[in-house]
């Protein structure tokens, strides 16, 4: 019991030495406010050079509220491998200048940081917290804490839990990663914990919070796998996408190769990384969608169609709003280009009502200057004449309609009785043709693949 002591041995070393020490109960370092006389101010512990409790057994509590430890650029703290049965508090305005040490530490209780979460320890003054402030490191690293890690009212600047392990939850707040300069830098390599008091917290802020980690450029992958788990475990599963979403961004941008940076780009726009599978559907309809207005109204509009479709998925599924509005505007303009030589309209009732005109084939054949589509079969004119490779259609040739072309075109497994009616006039146009035929298999082929396990989120059951 130390309550209320001064240890001095300023820039010497050792202020004070328990190396080893067995105690069957508590080790209290902390305040003496419940025995100072009325009218008194509150008298706390005060150590000047470090404080030394590696290899300590304790058979109780380890209280240190509202102790100040000094010892600049060095241990101020130091417990090593230190064993308590009961809770750590380090709380109350516990205020270091140097290293707060406990790695390797067997702690069956909880560690209370900076806040007790109205916790009062044993023969400790009151339950209100103060401000926990270390202007050195603070380390838990390979620490086994059977309780919770409860972290609130700190003020950091450089936070280790590498390797620790929390059988209970971590509660923390979202300001203890934040100084005055910025953010803290935090190692969280390795770190495991069951829960989390943070199902009132947005993913977004969880995904800031794992992002520390990769300060100059190195990845992480551990924390994002442990958060991930974390949310599966609780139920959480549409974060958990989330989360393993954000993994495999971390995962591409680390990577050297460009081609695993290709592929890595395929896979995150067809199906999200496996977590998304759902923008298949973006990649799908993108694809009918370009290809109907590239047949139906020319090349003059086709890269506008797709960078405007591009922006609409992206804008759709990355939640961009302005994304999604600039391509909705290039869409509208897309089809107004494809569609101007094909429709005629009068007012903006008319414009809105043909719009569907030109990608349903209901447009009249004649009069359209900008089909690029010639039918298969001869035209058979009253006197037995044909005329082979002409734009006139046939009476009974089947009717052409873009977006059945540009679907059967891209998935040519399934036919839709316009390919085989219907060929590019031009060269170009083939040349298209066949690109969009590339981009639908390839999407298909991922498809299957994710289907049958092949690719996907690396924690999907099996």
């Amino acid at each position: 019991m130390c309550r209320g002591g001064s240890f001095w041995n300023k820039g010497k070393g050792i202020a004070l030495d328990a190396y080893n020490i067995k105690v069957a109960t508590d080790v209290v370092l902390d305040e003496v406010a419940d025995v100072v006389p009325r009218g008194e101010k509150d008298k706390e512990f005060n150590a000047n050079g470090v404080v030394r409790l590696s290899g300590a057994d304790i058979g109780g509590q380890f209280i240190c509220n509202r102790g100040s430890f000094q010892n600049k650029g060095k241990n101020a703290l130091e417990a090593y491998n230190i064993k308590v049965a009961e809770d750590v508090f380090l709380a109350k305005g516990f205020k270091a200048n140097g290293k707060v040490v406990f790695s390797g530490a067997e702690i069956k209780g909880s560690v209370y940081l900076g806040k007790t979460s109205g916790k009062n320890p044993n023969k400790s003054s009151d339950s209100s917290d103060g401000q926990f402030v270390a202007e050195g490191k603070v380390t838990f690293r390979d620490a086994h804490i059977g309780g919770n890690l409860v972290l609130g009212n700190c003020k950091l600047t450089k936070l280790t839990l590498a390797g620790a392990n929390v059988s209970g939850k971590l509660e923390d707040d979202a300001e203890v990663y934040k100084d005055d300069q910025g953010n803290i830098d935090l190692d969280i390599d390795g770190f495991r914990y069951q829960r989390l008091d943070a199902v009132k917290k947005r993913v977004k802020d969880r995904l800031a919070w794992v992002g520390l980690m990769s300060k100059g450029g190195k990845f992480y992958p551990q924390p994002y796998e442990q958060l991930m788990q974390v949310y599966r475990s609780t139920g959480h599963t549409n974060w958990a996408r989330d989360v393993g979403f954000a993994l495999e961004q971390k995962r591409q941008q680390a990577m050297k190769s460009r081609c695993w940076k290709v592929w890595y780009w395929i896979l995150r726009t067809t199906i999200g990384y496996g977590y998304k599978p759902f923008r298949f559907l973006g990649w799908f309809s993108g694809i009918i969608l370009g290809g109907g207005l590239l047949f139906s109204g020319g090349l003059e509009v086709f890269g506008l169609a797709v960078l405007a479709i591009n922006f609409l998925a992206v804008g759709m599924f990355e939640k961009t709003p302005k994304l999604l509005w600039i391509g909705l505007l290039g869409f509208i303009l897309c089809v107004s280009s494809a569609m101007a030589p094909c429709a005629k309209w009068e007012s903006a009732e008319s414009f809105w009502k043909h719009i569907p005109t030109v990608l349903t084939g209901v447009t009249e054949w004649d009069g359209c200057e900008t089909w690029r589509m010639r039918p298969t079969q001869p035209v058979v004119y009253l006197d037995g004449g044909e005329k082979t490779g002409s734009e006139e259609r046939p009476g009974n040739h089947p009717q052409f309609i873009p977006l059945l072309y540009a679907a059967e075109t891209a998935f040519p497994l399934f036919p839709l009785g316009q390919t085989g009616n219907w060929h590019p006039a031009t060269w170009w146009v083939k040349l298209i043709q066949w690109f969009i035929t590339l981009l639908g298999t390839v999407a298909l082929a991922i498809l299957v693949l994710y289907g049958a396990g092949l690719l996907g989120p690396r924690w999907r059951d099996k």
